[in-house]
């Protein structure tokens, strides 16, 4: 049985979220956890700084919670799945990191942006926190995601990393889950050579996975998001993985303000591996 944790502010983000991550397990025994953190995140507060912003009661968010397992189990969506509702108060990364622990979770399922979001943003302050600050493995659901077979699943890389046991095992698990096509980019610069530490990196990919359908792309594109988008156009992309320990390199990928040119932002679904 997978334990699975999706926190929700109730938002339409949230809600999308908890879809995709429905669909995506549908086959699979899951425990989910619905965690709802009473918190004023950094946007919230400077709302408050000139409105009232009213706060939930215990009992409201304690009914939301129900309504929401509800809905969940009336849908066609509830599949093999337990689901328990939990309410926490204060940081949302100390509650979350408090559930990962006692929960035993495998896995956490967020949208990208929750009630309060900042349109400009790829990637809401809490979903970044998260990703970088707690050592759980995070599906990340964009506000325009929906579900369809992970087909083709991508693998951006620079090859600097190693890849550890439990992040090539749950590669493997997403493949196996979903039948899907592995697609390693190495997003490099022109004049560079796979030499040294990096050909191993690389030569350790293609022995794991070499009983899986795979493919691997040198991609020398100096605009990052511009290459993404057109591997994720030419290759049928339906989900990105990505390494935690890596995230610096895909900062301007997701954590940064963006113009219009790209769309895997808002529609494609990133996984973020831990160790």
């Amino acid at each position: 049985m997978t334990n699975i944790l999706i926190p929700t502010d109730f938002s339409h983000n949230s809600w999308n979220a908890i879809v995709y991550a429905l669909s995506f397990f549908k086959e699979c025994k899951c425990t989910f956890y619905l965690l709802h953190v009473n918190e004023l995140n950094g946007a919230s507060r400077k709302i408050a700084a000139t409105k009232v912003i009213p706060i939930a009661s215990d009992i409201e968010i304690k009914n939301k919670l129900h309504a929401l397992v509800e809905k969940i189990e009336a849908s066609s969506l509830k599949g093999k799945h337990l689901f328990f509702t939990l309410t926490a108060k204060g940081n949302i990364i100390e509650a979350i990191r408090n559930e990962v622990e006692d929960k035993h979770i495998d896995l956490i399922v967020m949208g990208t942006k929750g009630s309060s979001g900042i349109k400009k943003l790829a990637v809401g302050s809490n979903t970044a926190d998260v990703i970088n600050k707690v050592k759980c493995s995070t599906l990340v659901i964009p506000e325009k995601a929906q579900f369809s077979r992970i087909d083709h699943l991508a693998l951006p890389t620079d090859y600097s990393i190693f890849f550890g046991p439990k992040i090539l095992e749950t590669i493997s698990d997403i493949i196996d889950l979903s039948e899907s096509k592995l697609h390693v980019f190495h997003l490099a610069k022109s004049d560079e050579k796979v030499l040294g530490e990096m050909l191993q990196n690389k030569e350790l990919l293609e022995d794991y996975f070499s009983d899986n359908k795979h493919e691997f792309h040198t991609v020398t594109n100096k605009n990052l998001d511009v290459a993404i988008q057109e591997c994720i156009d030419k290759h049928k992309i339906k989900m990105i993985a990505m390494v935690a320990k890596n995230i610096h390199f895909f900062q301007q990928l997701f954590f940064s303000s963006k113009n219009n040119a790209t769309t895997y932002q808002s529609k494609v679904p990133f996984f973020v591996l831990h160790d």
